[in-house]
């Protein structure tokens, strides 16, 4: 089954993935704020009219009000949702154990779960942080590669570095931070450490007290998402600044992560 959609709170995208190679490439990404309800159906409709789609293509939703709005109008043959409580099984789903979250499962996000499965299959014995930049950036454990052990969710980055100039217009947007940590010495540089830094150590330091939590050394830090690649550069500059050492661990940034995990559950 080659094809997946991802609908997100602000975008929805179809990948594709090459049965022989498993390559997996994206050959539609709709911005759901620039589209109405009808222009958006129309779209999906002329897509589905020119692709010779004999399989149901596999749904992850994470925007329930779009879904709904949007599914009605669709082939209902086309599409097929994942089943979140298989997924949440460890009968059904390869011995993963979500019973730490078991009393919330109906609120869990099914992309938090297709991630945390994801990263059993390919750490199966390793601690790991999984951070998926997006919309909102959420951030959650998976012990000893195989048990889920909680997470958080905040403001996606973009929400945040938007937040100074929304409120005080004159101020300018925050820049990357570079690699080497000095002072601020303008009011630019102020603003992008102010905007880097405290994000991205506080996500370091939940990584840090979860692991010590469940007693379990960090392996890595797996970050996906469309924010994905500039937090990695925030990330990158304030690892150095926790007390780590020589046991810091390994950031793998996988602009891929979310579609392979969707395609690794079919």
């Amino acid at each position: 089954m080659p094809y997946a959609i991802d609908l997100g709170n602000t975008t929805l995208t179809v990948w594709f993935e090459y049965p022989q190679t498993q390559k997996i490439c994206r050959i539609h990404h709709w911005v759901l704020a620039e589209f109405s309800l009808e222009q958006l159906i129309e779209q999906i409709e002329e897509w589905l009219k020119t692709e010779p789609i004999n399989t149901p293509m596999t749904w992850v939703s994470t925007n329930p009000t779009v879904e709904c709005q949007l599914l009605p109008h669709l082939r209902s043959t086309t599409f097929r949702p994942l089943e979140k409580l298989q997924l949440l099984t460890p009968a059904t789903n390869g011995g993963v154990d979500f019973s730490y979250y078991q009393a919330s499962w109906e609120t869990m996000g099914l992309d938090r779960i297709v991630n945390a499965l994801f990263y059993a299959h390919q750490y199966p014995a390793e601690t790991g942080i999984l951070i998926n930049a997006g919309t909102a950036t959420t951030l959650d454990i998976m012990v000893n590669g195989k048990t889920y052990g909680g997470g958080i969710i905040l403001a996606g980055l973009g929400a945040w570095q938007q937040a100074l100039p929304q409120n005080a217009s004159h101020l300018p947007l925050p820049l990357p931070l570079s690699a080497a940590f000095r002072p601020p010495t303008t009011t630019q540089e102020a603003i992008n450490h102010g905007n880097g830094y405290p994000y991205a150590l506080g996500l370091l330091a939940y990584s840090q007290q979860l692991a010590n939590y469940w007693g379990s050394p960090l392996k890595q830090i797996v970050v996906t998402g469309g924010y994905g690649v500039t937090l990695q550069l925030a990330l990158e500059a304030s690892l150095p600044l926790l007390p780590f050492g020589e046991k810091a661990p390994l950031l793998i940034v996988n602009e891929y992560w979310a579609a392979s995990a969707i395609f690794s559950v079919i």
